[in-house]
């Protein structure tokens, strides 16, 4: 009779770890679609951020607007128009 028991005690050992293995898998599975789900939305939040920019800076090229430096520019020289000289 020992015998039997100790065949039954290892196939009962065998199908523990047979789960346990199975479990592992599953869970390795389930982190690389993790892994996978997180990648693609970085991937998509990477895409959309730089649409937005494009649409952004296509706004200001079309728009006429004169840049800074050169109204600095433009501004210092009038004031040197306008100075009042002492004399």
């Amino acid at each position: 009779m020992a015998t039997v028991e100790w065949i039954q005690q290892k196939r009962k050992d065998k199908d523990s770890a047979d789960a346990l293995c199975a479990k592992n898998q599953q869970v390795q599975t389930l982190k690389r679609n993790q892994q996978v789900a997180c990648t693609s939305r970085r991937k998509e939040q990477h895409i959309q951020s730089r649409a937005s920019m494009n649409q952004l800076l296509l706004c200001i090229q079309s728009q006429d607007v004169v840049p800074v430096a050169s109204k600095l520019q433009r501004y210092e020289s009038s004031r040197k128009l306008l100075k009042p000289t002492t004399g």
